[in-house]
């Protein structure tokens, strides 16, 4: 797959926060990037195929940037802040890479998180190590084949699958885990939706995350090799242009929701990425429909912290779905959401108050 190359960036970095047109996801998270740029290389991987020019040099060139100063940057903005949240790593690059066992960032990080007193989620197709599997308090595993071909094809430098379900079923005997059945690629995938629900329960994981794909810009031509012309229907479906398209993709989402009814009858949680259902949610969509709380979208469930002298503790203890929170149990008013998304800016986190800060 050819050699990839580390740049190292000195940039001063802080963390990043859910934005976008929309907001979708359940609960708030300090974002962070150490590594821009990745190694495990999946071809419709919606950020490797970012317009940017960051990421276009990424990848066009086989680079990863490193940004050697993340993790004191991280710990200083700790110190100016009065709440934070879960941190997440991360939303553009798997941070268990191979640049990882060079640098290390990831690693710096968690170890500042632990000082601080913040939980920790990871999303991977990587090896998991010792210090990791102690230290982090949630994993997030991404499969979407149990077809060793097309698991290479799909992630060509990730983890080799046996080991890496192996290790799925491991870590989620000592920390609670979230299986991301993402992305969906209809029709190349669909059919293995029930063998990947039947590994959710054969690995007991606390929560599924399920997700159709949006193709990227960059991925069509993949997308052409996998399904042929087919690629042209995706184009419309899944950018919903059309009502006959969106209509499909209701068709589809309602054939998954019936899909995880075992789930749901064995106490799984689930929830659905960035999903729409007759243009609501998909996490509220379903939840009206089996009458409960509105669906958590990963399963990581902390809310806010705040911070005591040197270190952050939790303000209460909730399921963390500031989306669709309607009574603020934290006493933050302004961040219970009540389904109207908003994005958190550094601003909030400095508050000395309960009032409203977005304004």
């Amino acid at each position: 797959m050819g050699v990839w190359r580390y740049v190292v960036k000195t940039t001063h970095k802080t963390p990043n926060f859910w934005t976008g047109r929309e907001r979708f996801c359940s609960g708030d998270r300090l974002l962070l990037n150490p590594y821009v740029g990745c190694e495990v290389a999946c071809p419709l991987c919606y950020a490797a195929n970012y317009p940017f020019k960051l990421f276009k040099e990424a990848k066009n060139n086989r680079l990863v940037f490193c940004y050697i100063n993340l993790p004191r940057d991280f710990d200083l903005f700790l110190k100016k802040v009065n709440y934070a949240f879960t941190i997440y790593l991360s939303p553009v690059a798997d941070p268990l890479q191979p640049a990882e066992k060079e640098f290390g960032l990831t690693r710096q990080i968690v170890e500042v998180a632990k000082r601080w007193g913040l939980p920790v989620s990871i999303t991977t197709r990587c090896e998991v190590d010792s210090f990791l599997l102690s230290y982090v308090d949630h994993f997030q595993f991404s499969l979407n084949t149990l077809d060793n071909r097309k698991w290479r094809l799909l992630s060509p430098n990730a983890m080799e699958l046996t080991s890496y379900l192996e290790q799925i079923k491991e870590v989620s005997r000592v920390k609670p885990v979230t299986l991301r059945i993402d992305p969906i690629i209809w029709p190349y995938t669909w059919n293995e939706v029930d063998d990947l629900i039947a590994f959710a329960h054969e690995a007991d994981v606390a929560h599924v995350t399920f997700s159709i794909l949006d193709l990227p810009s960059g991925g069509r031509s993949f997308l052409r090799g996998l399904i042929g012309n087919k690629v042209d229907y995706y184009s419309e479906f899944f950018r919903g242009r059309y009502q006959l398209y969106e209509n499909m993709r209701n068709k589809l989402l309602l054939e998954l929701w019936e899909k995880t009814r075992s789930l749901r009858e064995a106490g799984i949680e689930i929830g659905f990425c960035m999903e729409k259902v007759e243009g609501i949610d998909a996490n509220l969509y379903f939840a009206k429909l089996s009458n409960s709380a509105p669906l958590h979208c990963d399963g990581v469930k902390w809310g806010v912290f705040k911070k005591e002298r040197d270190v952050f503790r939790p303000l209460v203890y909730c399921s963390g779905n500031c989306l669709y929170c309607y009574k603020a149990s934290c006493g933050l008013n302004w961040l219970a959401m009540r389904g109207e998304g908003r994005f958190l800016k550094v601003s909030d986190l400095k508050a000395n108050s309960e009032e409203a800060l977005f304004n």
